[in-house]
């Protein structure tokens, strides 16, 4: 009897283990897509900070890997895709909006959703900087936290 509920306690844990948690299965497509979609707006307006938000979205994809392990491939696509779009549709606002505060209001959610995804991979990033990735602009000095790559 013992044995039984012992089996009966652990099995669910056992079961869970090779899986990705739920909401990661969601925030880490939703971040590859919003550093994608940060990425190519820095690269058309020539924004210095590009080479940083690159090295951010190569770590989310590194991730991003890692957490769908070829299930979920079709679901995780979808979910990048539509980050990506909507953030795109929000730093196109900030940039373009004939209302002030509406502009002010996109900027602000823009620079949170970048600085929350930021957030998933500011170890990576760390490492690359003391390893001087090429992605790092090293006249950009090594900054307190991976958090500030994007500020």
């Amino acid at each position: 009897m013992k044995t039984f509920i012992s089996a009966a306690v652990c099995a669910p844990l056992l079961c869970t283990l090779g899986r990705a948690d739920p909401d990661l299965r969601v925030e880490v497509p939703t971040c590859a897509g919003r550093l994608s979609a940060q990425l190519e707006f820095q690269w058309l307006t020539r924004d210095p900070a590009a080479a940083r938000t690159e090295a951010a979205r190569d770590a989310m994809l590194a991730l991003l890997g890692a957490v769908v392990e070829g299930r979920g491939d079709e679901t995780a696509m979808a979910l990048r895709i539509e980050a990506k779009l909507a953030h795109a549709t929000l730093l196109h606002r900030a940039t373009f909006a004939s209302v002030g505060m509406d502009a002010v209001r996109a900027e602000r959610l823009a620079h949170r959703n970048v600085a929350t995804c930021t957030k998933l991979v500011a170890g990576y990033l760390d490492v690359q900087l003391d390893d001087g990735n090429p992605n790092v602009d090293p006249t950009l000095g090594k900054p307190e936290s991976a958090i500030a790559l994007l500020e």
